[in-house]
């Protein structure tokens, strides 16, 4: 994952996401590494016309450790529902 990170506040619109296999890279020959992009579209105010646009891109453990940290998110949230 990305080490620069810019912090957006809001409420989340809308999310595409796609997977891509890169086969070489200019350091390596071969390097089939599985690499996921998530992009988030966030409204950045209360009337929902501005948004801002956050592109992750992570290989598939970082990927893991996402998908980990959300159910973990949405168990508090059912927990604290309760």
């Amino acid at each position: 994952m990305s080490t620069d990170v810019k912090k957006i506040s809001g409420q989340l619109k809308d999310f595409d996401w796609q997977l891509n296999l890169a086969l070489s890279s200019d350091k390596l020959a071969t390097t089939n590494q599985l690499m996921a992009t998530v992009d988030l579209e966030i409204a950045t105010n209360q009337s929902d016309i501005a948004s801002s646009l956050a592109s992750v891109e992570m290989d598939n453990v970082e990927l893991d450790g996402l998908i980990s940290k959300l159910e973990q998110a949405a168990q508090a949230l059912e927990q604290a529902k309760t």
